[in-house]
């Protein structure tokens, strides 16, 4: 799901790059379950965490965009998975 959405999101049609978006999208998702400490399911996540779901289809766009420069996170981004966080970070 989130692989579909991020093609949307960047309107792309083709499936040439479906394995760097796939590893854009598993890096992203994998730093927003690592800063916001909640255990989040693909399957549901759009619906029980929106803006965790949106913040990571951004940092997607974000990433390929750049081209493989380097794997960054936007600070909205962090922002919003840090609101989650179960942990707060002091």
């Amino acid at each position: 799901m989130l692989l579909d959405d991020a093609k949307v999101s960047m309107n792309i049609d083709f499936d040439d790059q479906d394995g760097y978006i796939g590893l854009l999208v598993a890096s992203c998702y994998g730093k927003a379950k690592a800063v916001s400490g909640l255990e989040l399911a693909e399957a549901t996540l759009k619906t029980d965490y929106p803006e965790i779901y949106m913040a990571i289809i951004s940092d997607v766009q974000r990433n390929y965009q750049e081209r493989g420069e380097s794997i960054t996170h936007s600070e909205s981004s962090l922002a919003s998975y840090r609101r989650y966080c179960k942990k707060p970070m002091f």
